[in-house]
């Protein structure tokens, strides 16, 4: 099988998607030809060969507001035409920017299957950017083609669901629809993002396959001790509210006066951070650790007792799985993937959203109770083989093949084969 990747972000950056596409990708070249289209980070196109995995990679710009993102400036003529080379079997986009708008273009152009995977809740990043005028202009670029294509287009019904959300959420959320909307199948990492998918009008068909993680690289500690290190792992952005951990760890400190907080990784909110732990007067007791090598982040995972996070936007949390296959015990919050990982009371806490003080209850009781560590430890290890790399490529492949096949069968067989999937969901 021929799998084409596009994805707006590649390593050497450093993310939930840029991991997860990696993975994948060494899993799958074992016995497929892999071709992935990403940024150059750089002015030059380039092609790279790792295995059977060929990375074109393409020129691209620094977004002014949100360093961290590089912008890709691909040809589109010339996109087209290595893929039309390539003639993959699946086209599997991962980030609705340049190159995953070209894979949408691509998939239909070349009439292959589709396939998208919703790594990033764009509606809680507007800190960064105002997306709207930009996804509409290739959404706009796209029928246009898909259109004089005779293509057929099944648009999706923008569904606002009554709550308290901003304007900007909700046009995201309708643009997002109109991207997805072109997928034969949407990706969803995790149960809760299928559900709120479902929630704002998501009508095509959808598989829940996590992003996975390599067992092998995140051994579980051997022995538990109490050390009283919180840690904190992931990129430092806004919108991962790492402030309220700090808050909570100045809590901790009047029940565990001992207690050191550990900050890995780098982003746009590094400098407010370090302000904020020396406004709370704790900058002593917090290390900022920078960005960390994936090898030595697996050795601090197994040093610190406890990890901690007050995202409430993660579409899975490829971090919180690294700390549980550690065996570290979580506490994180009730919001969106969370809780699909995190149990209360069996392999973590869960607070509500911005809950400072409950969360540092939680953290302390973790910390002052070593039976506990090491209970909730083990579980959580145990939890987090079940996203074990082999399994979710398995579970890929599998949603892969279905619809190879599907574009194999005759009108009449598609329709028995829509029931039967209609029978088997019930």
């Amino acid at each position: 099988m021929k799998i084409a990747y596009f994805a707006d972000a590649y390593k050497p950056q450093i993310n939930g998607m840029t991991i997860s596409v990696e993975a994948f990708a060494k899993a799958f070249s074992k016995e497929h030809e892999i071709m992935i289209f990403a940024p150059g980070y750089g002015r030059k196109e380039v092609i790279e060969k790792e295995g059977r995995i060929v990375i074109r990679r393409y020129p691209s710009f620094v977004f002014p507001s949100y360093k961290d993102w590089q912008v890709a400036t691909p040809d589109i003529g010339e996109i087209l035409k290595a893929t039309e080379e390539f003639n993959p079997d699946i086209i599997h986009f991962h980030s609705p920017g340049p190159l995953g708008m070209l894979g949408i273009l691509a998939a239909k152009k070349l009439k292959k299957p589709l396939v998208g995977t919703y790594h990033t809740l764009f509606s809680e990043t507007l800190v960064y950017i105002s997306p709207a005028k930009l996804l509409e202009r290739y959404i706009r670029y796209i029928d246009r083609v898909v259109s004089g294509l005779g293509l057929e287009v099944n648009r999706q019904k923008n569904v606002d669901k009554p709550g308290e959300e901003t304007l900007s959420k909700k046009i995201t959320w309708s643009l997002l629809n109109r991207i997805y909307k072109y997928c034969d199948v949407v990706i969803c990492p995790s149960g809760a993002i299928k559900r709120e998918l479902s929630k704002r009008g998501m009508e095509v068909r959808m598989e829940v396959v996590s992003n996975g993680l390599d067992l092998k690289r995140f051994p579980p500690k051997k022995e538990y001790k109490q050390k009283q290190v919180i840690l904190h792992a992931g990129r430092l952005g806004y919108e991962k509210n790492i402030d309220v951990v700090l808050d909570a760890f100045k809590l901790v400190l009047t029940k565990c006066p001992e207690a050191i907080l550990w900050i890995a990784g780098g982003g746009p909110a590094d400098e407010s951070l370090k302000k904020k732990a020396e406004k709370n007067g704790i900058s002593g007791k917090v290390r900022f650790l920078g960005m960390v090598d994936r090898k030595e982040l697996a050795k601090i995972y197994r040093e610190a007792d406890v990890f901690v996070t007050a995202s409430t936007m993660e579409t899975q949390g490829l971090v919180i799985l690294e700390a549980m296959a550690s065996g570290l015990p979580v506490v994180g919050v009730k919001a969106f993937a969370v809780p699909d990982v995190v149990k209360h009371g069996t392999n973590g806490y869960l607070v509500m959203p911005g809950g400072a003080k409950d969360m540092a209850e939680k953290t302390a009781k973790i910390l002052q109770d070593l039976k506990l560590q090491k209970k909730m430890g083990k579980a959580a290890r145990e939890a987090a083989q079940k996203h074990d790399i082999t399994i979710c490529v398995s579970k890929m492949e599998k949603v892969y093949r279905s619809l190879s096949v599907k574009e194999r069968l005759t009108f009449r067989e598609r329709i028995k084969w829509q029931i039967a999937r209609v029978w088997q969901q019930g």
